[in-house]
């Protein structure tokens, strides 16, 4: 038999769960033009820099944390996306770029991480030859 102990622990849980997991991701200038957009519930951050010449964003996450990447570097300049860092090939940090070469943005990632997306395909990365890695 389950305890009423048990049911209002798991009760509480997940009153704060939903109460972490609706609260809004924001975006705050960390340096002169750099910026960093995420939701601290979700545990998941992004940066963006805006240069003169466009913004780099780095870290798409997934889509739906894309677009709101997105809305907030236009909400900050009007300046055009150029370029989309992934700092890595785990798949809960580099889907979602799709948003960002729709927007005409130079996808990047060091050519290991290209290897290993191209080696392991999944349905939110936007797959090799679109990616440019060092030479």
């Amino acid at each position: 038999m389950v305890s009423i102990k048990r049911i209002l622990l798991t009760a509480l849980f997940l009153v704060v769960a939903d109460s972490a997991v609706s609260q809004d991701a924001y975006t705050v200038e960390v340096a002169d033009n750099v910026y960093s957009y995420g939701n601290p519930a979700m545990a998941y951050f992004s940066m963006f820099v805006v240069t003169d010449n466009g913004v780099m964003a780095i870290e798409p996450v997934n889509t739906s944390h894309s677009q709101g990447l997105l809305q907030a570097i236009q909400s900050v300049t009007d300046q055009p996306i150029r370029y989309l860092l992934h700092s890595h090939n785990h798949w809960d940090h580099s889907a979602g770029g799709q948003v960002f070469k729709d927007e005409g943005a130079t996808i990047i990632a060091h050519v290991e991480a290209y290897e290993w997306m191209r080696a392991n395909p999944h349905p939110d990365i936007d797959h090799p030859p679109r990616y440019r890695t060092p030479s």
